[in-house]
């Protein structure tokens, strides 16, 4: 079987429940097909874009023109269709090229959810926040990461750990120069990530850069509390006089 049926055959075998609206009924016929293969039956098509929107978390419209409730599957007028011709060749290209010469087909496949899950543009999560702190300033920044914790927390989208809010903390220190906006967003941080001995290390070391000697000694205090045996946060915090 040749890599780019093992391809479809695999993404197929990936489908989850359809985030669009058409069924398999409603669809025309296949045309303008310029990635997929152009005998694929119009079940297979519809299945395929059922997997696409599924992992991008959208719908029809994403890529499609409606028009009085109906779609011209077959238009090119929207640039997301370009772009998503563009994504499925790159996909084809990993998976029937790149892959097989280091030996992983079919154990390893890449699909659109690898990156995807579940949002139409996969940036990292560092990347959203520090976006809004530029446009709109910390406490937008800080909203910003409850919502969409609150919308996608365990589907995998992002990492709502505590690695890409410390991120964002040491860029405000240094690239920004703002030492109170970095404290907020670690404090904010072991709020909704507690207990974490890295991230009370790392607002000592915020608060120490501030000059407060006294919030930097409690945090490096409860970060040794948590972790024992860190020589590192023990020899700070007996370097604090």
């Amino acid at each position: 079987m040749k890599h780019g049926a093992l391809f479809v055959v695999l993404l197929l075998s990936w489908m989850v429940s359809a985030s669009g609206r058409v069924t398999t009924a409603q669809a025309p016929d296949p045309r303008n097909l310029q990635v997929l293969p152009k005998n694929l039956s119009r079940n297979d098509v519809v299945q395929q874009m059922r997997v696409i929107a599924t992992a991008l978390g959208v719908r029809c419209d994403h890529c499609h023109m409606e028009q009085r409730g109906a779609f011209d599957y077959a238009a090119d007028d929207k640039e997301t269709k370009s772009v998503a011709r563009a994504m499925m060749r790159m996909t084809q290209e990993i998976n029937g090229r790149l892959l097989p010469r280091i030996g992983r087909v079919p154990s390893v496949m890449v699909e659109c959810a690898t990156c995807h899950r579940g949002a139409p543009r996969p940036e990292p999560l560092t990347n959203i926040l520090k976006d809004t702190v530029g446009r709109a300033g910390v406490p937008a920044a800080l909203l910003q990461y409850r919502q969409l914790r609150a919308k996608l927390y365990g589907r995998g989208t992002h990492d709502f750990g505590p690695p890409p809010l410390n991120i964002v903390a040491e860029w405000l220190a240094g690239d920004r120069n703002d030492v109170d906006g970095a404290i907020a967003v670690q404090s904010f941080n072991l709020e909704v990530n507690p207990d974490v001995a890295t991230s009370y290390s790392l607002l000592a070391i915020l608060y120490l850069q501030k000059g407060d000697k006294e919030r930097a000694r409690a945090s490096f205090s409860r970060a040794l509390a948590l972790d024992p045996t860190n020589e590192f946060y023990r020899a700070r915090l007996a370097s604090i006089k």
